[in-house]
């Protein structure tokens, strides 16, 4: 597991020339994106479209429903060139983290004081039973015990990194992690439509959509168009900030989570090798 030096001057290198034309497209998505939903390039930015053109149009002013995240999304699905895998593998790996740091700054301590105390503790125990059911359900089903902890921990803390963060904690084997993380990108994909529309559906709060949004998408990428989409179709207030507020409670529970699989891992090694490997990497706090 890398060290945050060695983190920070992963995104201060320069990046290989081949993350250009990747680059390239994530940037022209993302305008586009936003011209076709705000009729600007950026927040806040002059307008080139017509305001009216989102209000008496029906296919822009859906558009403007939807929003700029989830339109790209959609997008994006589409875009499938592998001159362009290097280029959104980089911005994956390194720009969306910057974007979540971004994002973790409209949690204010205000918006943290409005959470309620049973958001928290379903948000707790809905982690827990993920974690535990993953593992339960991989055992019965005769998936391996590394398999079943990275897969309940992706699901029930943050997606990706939180797989990838506890995988060298328990030495799990690359083709498992590999095969985790296309499951969790897929779920994550699903869910920012299909959560949003439940919510929805069955007539919830929008107090109860942001504990419901925030405590069931496992990656902070997801849970912001999530909550662009049902504040859209619900014509409620905004719900983005107290659902983003609760999934970093379940971000902030990563290294408690790993220390936990490291501490079976090395009780499973003793059984058998009478011994915890010396070598065992340890759970790191993620700074995001």
């Amino acid at each position: 597991m890398t060290t945050y030096r060695e983190d920070f001057l992963d995104y201060i290198k320069s990046a290989d020339r081949a993350v250009v034309p990747g680059l390239l497209v994530c940037i022209a998505v993302t305008l586009l994106s936003f011209l076709l939903t705000r009729g600007t390039l950026w927040d806040g930015g002059g307008a080139l479209l017509p305001h009216d053109l989102f209000v008496d149009n029906p296919v822009f002013a859906l558009l403007a429903k939807i929003g700029p995240i989830v339109l790209a999304l959609v997008i994006c699905l589409f875009i499938n060139c592998k001159l362009f895998d290097a280029g959104g593998s980089y911005a994956g790996k390194y720009l969306l983290r910057i974007a979540i740091i971004l994002m973790g700054a409209r949690v204010t301590a205000d918006v943290l004081m409005s959470a309620s105390a049973s958001g928290l503790v379903i948000i707790l125990a809905v982690l827990a039973m993920t974690i535990v059911l993953a593992v339960v359900l991989g055992k019965k089903f005769g998936h391996n015990w590394e398999t079943s902890a990275l897969t309940g921990t992706g699901n029930g803390i943050c997606g990706v990194s939180a797989t990838l963060s506890v995988a060298p904690v328990i030495k799990a084997d690359q083709k498992y992690v590999h095969a985790v993380v296309g499951v969790i990108s897929l779920l994550g994909i699903v869910g920012v439509f299909l959560i949003p529309a439940i919510a929805f559906g069955v007539g919830m709060t929008d107090a109860q959509a942001e504990v419901f949004i925030g405590g069931t998408l496992h990656e902070i990428g997801n849970v912001i168009p999530a909550a662009d989409l049902y504040t859209a179709i619900s014509g409620g207030e905004d719900v983005g900030a107290l659902s983003l507020a609760y999934k970093m409670i379940r971000v902030a529970m990563l290294v408690v989570v790993a220390s936990v699989f490291g501490w079976l891992w090395c009780r499973r090694q003793e059984a058998v090798h009478a011994s915890c490997p010396a070598d065992r990497v340890k759970a790191k706090v993620q700074g995001f």
